[in-house]
């Protein structure tokens, strides 16, 4: 991957960032752009992405590969209210990476977990949560591997968390 560049995700972004959801949430399916436009059609709001960079507790990252988006990562404090599956607690923000299809594999989503944890740590995040999806295993090795930790298992994943304070 010549010409790679990471930068920090910004309001912007938002659009690129809902892609990833979607890439993340089908990490076993190659892109599919008619799935995707049925998926805005419906127009369902995703906490995950609505309004980021508003908040003062949203951290991310872009990874640009010669001169565009290739990839994401980042996290967001949640409420129990309004959590996805890799919440833990109000206190801690949930983790997503989301990289597109013909570059995964190459390490991109590696790179941008350590920009991640990186900057979560400068912040003085207490520690971060994510769901992993229960075949992938690839990820799941990955996570383990920064040394994230096993939470809870239900039939669709793992919720895993990584403390960064100890």
């Amino acid at each position: 991957m010549t010409n790679t560049i990471f930068r920090p995700a910004v309001s912007s972004d938002e659009a690129f960032l809902r892609k990833m959801v979607f890439i993340a949430w089908r990490w076993d399916r190659a892109w599919d752009e008619t799935a995707y436009a049925q998926h805005l059609f419906r127009n369902e709001p995703d906490t995950y992405v609505d309004g980021f960079g508003d908040d003062a507790g949203d951290l991310g990252a872009v990874a640009e590969v010669n001169g565009e988006p290739a990839g994401a990562a980042w996290c967001r404090l949640l409420t129990a209210e309004a959590a996805r599956s890799g919440h833990v607690d109000d206190a801690f923000p949930e983790l997503v990476i989301g990289v597109v299809d013909e570059l995964r594999g190459l390490g991109l989503g590696r790179r941008l977990l350590e920009a991640m944890i990186e900057a979560c740590r400068l912040r003085g995040v207490e520690a971060v949560s994510l769901h992993v999806a229960r075949r992938n295993h690839r990820a799941r090795r990955m996570y383990e591997g920064f040394g994230f930790e096993t939470v809870r298992e239900h039939t669709f994943g793992t919720v895993m968390i990584l403390r960064l304070i100890v």
